[in-house]
């Protein structure tokens, strides 16, 4: 027992030197701690105390310290590109490896902070490593679960087909992120490449510069809406009364679009960075489209108020271009106090209009929306469609509940936008759309019409500016059309038809399956289901 306690003191060192060169890295770099969970750091103290059973002491310090060596990758990519490595760049590291070398050589002060905050923990733990070593309980066989642990992961996903690693989390350790991005490229990236699988390239776009709106831009990223819900487009319930009464404005209009993806973290990497389709990925990790960042270009102060913990926005964070947001407040900061993050009041985010206080502002609100569970997402005394005993129709009347709470928002916001009396662009849009039994399908995985086609909604104040989306409208044509209002203009304007149109599964590589789509005069012509890349 005696010894055992030195186990558990060399892991408790390790582990702060790891968090601490994490964390002294952000804090640095942008005056805020990084989002990692507790029990991220539970877990890794638990696999360092086991790696400190191994026999030799070479192998001990590598196990220990790999999530440090990583970290300086991370660091470093995060310096230059302002998001972690994603798994797609593991692959372009080795594939365009005298390029990356090319940019990284004319960068070199960006590599300074990460390398001396890794060398000096480095240092040490080598230092602590032989310092304990003859003190410390060792085992048998324990490096072998070192190296158990490096091929777990990768072998898994080639076998599982498992999405670990797909897209960094914001709570994970930086280090161990890069080992997940890497299990994913070697687990399901490279065997396709292997296989032979096509590479793909995203649609490029040029934009040039010209006026921006001269006032303030709200985007309203959506969750889970179907416009099949929604009286405004003809539902059959009174579901929503105000935006109903707004037909007749002259400052308002709506349509139907058609999401980039089923899952909320690629449609809204996608709609972010202006990209759609097989290869997009790669437009969303260089992060020069993205809104964000020419909302900065332009002049514009950027916000991010999300009614969603970072927990639930871990992998949506990276792909918004964070770097160039002024001010980000998730769940978290607005509702510290909430017990169930699933029962966040969107309302919420319209009490942070105090925060809005530049001439220009690019405003994202992005909500929890009609995400299930949907007996959550509305006060129950604000039921306006009451609860009985049947199951399938009680789901139908819980996310109908919740839908007359987006109607209460949009109705708010409206108001407030009125009482600022300042020029405002208003634009709404789903991340995807969800099933509520129709062919038998409920919620939003599945590659099918209700999973990708989303309700867009649009409201001028003391403007007059915006043409008319064409039908049918995409998520990419939105993202043109807030590009133009931020004053990028594109050779594709954003209403023209597109004369075909991807939509991705759940994975942003393509391995999900995707729809292929092909228009006609304004129609959808052939909707074509293709399951491998």
């Amino acid at each position: 027992m005696n010894k055992f306690k030195f186990n558990i003191l060399m892991a408790f060192i390790f582990l702060a030197g790891t968090v601490l060169n994490q964390e002294l890295y952000y804090l640095i770099e942008s005056g805020n701690f990084s989002f990692v969970r507790g029990d991220k750091y539970i877990i890794t103290f638990f696999i360092f105390l086991i790696f400190t059973f191994i026999k030799n002491d070479l192998l001990r310090y590598i196990s220990l310290s790999f999530i440090v060596f990583l970290n300086l990758f991370q660091m470093v990519h995060i310096g230059y590109f302002g998001t972690p490595v994603q798994a797609s760049e593991v692959y372009l590291l080795f594939a365009e490896v005298g390029e990356v070398y090319g940019s990284l050589k004319e960068e070199l002060p960006l590599m300074a902070l990460p390398i001396l905050l890794t060398l000096v923990p480095m240092g040490l733990f080598w230092f602590i490593n032989k310092k304990l070593s003859s003190k410390i309980k060792k085992a048998p066989l324990v490096g072998a679960f070192f190296i158990f642990y490096l091929v777990y992961n990768p072998t898994r996903t080639y076998v599982t087909g498992n999405t670990w690693g797909r897209q960094p989390s914001s709570e994970e350790l930086g280090g161990m992120n890069i080992y997940l991005s890497s299990s994913y490229f070697l687990g399901r990236i490279l065997p396709a490449k292997i296989a032979g699988a096509k590479e793909h390239s995203a649609r490029t776009i040029s934009l040039e510069k010209v006026k921006s709106f001269d006032g303030d831009v709200f985007l309203v990223l959506g969750e889970s809406l179907t416009p099949n819900h929604m009286s405004l487009y003809g539902y059959d319930r009174p579901t929503t009364p105000f935006l109903e009464q707004l037909k007749s404005d002259p400052n308002f209009y709506f349509t139907k679009a058609l999401s980039s993806c089923v899952s909320t973290d690629i449609a809204l990497a996608f709609l972010m960075n202006i990209t759609y389709g097989l290869g997009a990925g790669n437009i969303v990790y260089s992060g020069k489209q993205c809104l964000n960042k020419l909302a900065k270009e332009a002049g514009y102060k950027t916000y991010f108020l999300s009614s969603q913990s970072q927990q639930q926005l871990r992998y949506i964070a990276n792909s918004i271009c964070p770097k160039y947001i002024d001010t980000y407040r998730s769940l978290d900061d607005l509702d510290p106090e909430i017990e169930d993050s699933n029962a966040a009041d969107d309302l919420i985010l319209l009490n942070q209009f105090e925060l809005i206080d530049s001439e220009r502002n690019f405003v994202i609100l992005h909500q929890r929306g009609s995400h299930s569970p949907y007996n959550l997402r509305y006060p129950k005394d604000q039921a306006v469609f009451p609860i009985g005993d049947d199951h399938t129709q009680n789901r139908i009347n819980h996310y109908d509940n919740s839908v007359v709470q987006l109607d209460i928002f949009m109705n708010n916001l409206i108001q407030k936008i009125k009482k600022r009396d300042r020029p405002a662009i208003v634009v709404y849009v789903s991340d995807h759309g969800e099933g509520l039994g129709e062919g038998g399908n409920w919620g939003h995985g599945r590659l099918v019409r209700t999973s990708y086609e989303v309700p867009v909604l649009m409201y001028e104040h003391k403007v007059k500016r915006l043409s008319k989306l064409k039908r049918p409208a995409t998520h990419f044509n939105i993202s043109l059309m807030l590009a133009n209002i931020l004053g990028f203009k594109s050779k594709t304007d954003y209403s023209n038809h597109l004369k075909d149109y991807t939509i991705l599964g759940n994975d942003i590589d393509g391995f999900a399956g995707r729809v292929k789509l092909e228009f006609e005069n304004g129609e959808i012509k052939t909707e074509r289901l293709i399951q491998e890349l």
